[in-house]
């Protein structure tokens, strides 16, 4: 939590694009929403913000036959298991790290539960973008909802 400091704004937005998915004789009709979250970071103070750490969660399906969540980025996530996380390159041109959150078996867990968490440094006067975007595919008849 940064607690009240008003020289650093953090804002979060979201949106969602549904795809139909045709059916076809040997396939049932699948709807995808792919949602992609917007985290933009802006330091106004004279110095760095070394080590910020950004936590933030997938939605976890809990019947991965019929709902499927597909984290697509960032990619090097998907299959990491490292400890430090791993690096990605943002809009600007700056790295940050990404990582499942937690450690050892609390990681795992935190996979499992769409855990995970960005490592940041924010020069002064610096602003930092982080993108993370997932697809929900369905049977399109199936309604679902997302809920905490």
């Amino acid at each position: 939590t940064l607690g009240p400091d008003a020289a650093t704004r953090v804002t979060y937005s979201r949106e969602s694009k549904l795809d139909a998915t045709p059916a076809t004789a040997f396939s049932e009709q699948f709807h995808t929403t792919t949602f992609t979250s917007h985290i933009s970071i802006h330091n106004r103070h004279a110095f760095a913000l070394n080590t910020l750490i950004v936590r933030d969660m997938l939605p976890v399906s809990e019947d991965d036959h019929r709902v499927r969540v597909i984290l697509r980025q960032p990619s090097a996530l998907v299959n990491s298991n490292s400890e430090e996380g791993v690096s990605v390159e943002g809009e600007n041109g700056s790295v940050q790290k990404v990582r499942w959150y937690g450690d050892g078996e609390r990681k795992v867990e935190g996979q499992k539960q769409g855990l995970y968490e960005w490592v940041c440094s924010v020069g002064a006067g610096r602003k930092i973008a982080l993108q993370t975007a997932w697809d929900v595919k369905a049977a399109a008849d199936l309604k679902w909802i997302e809920s905490s």
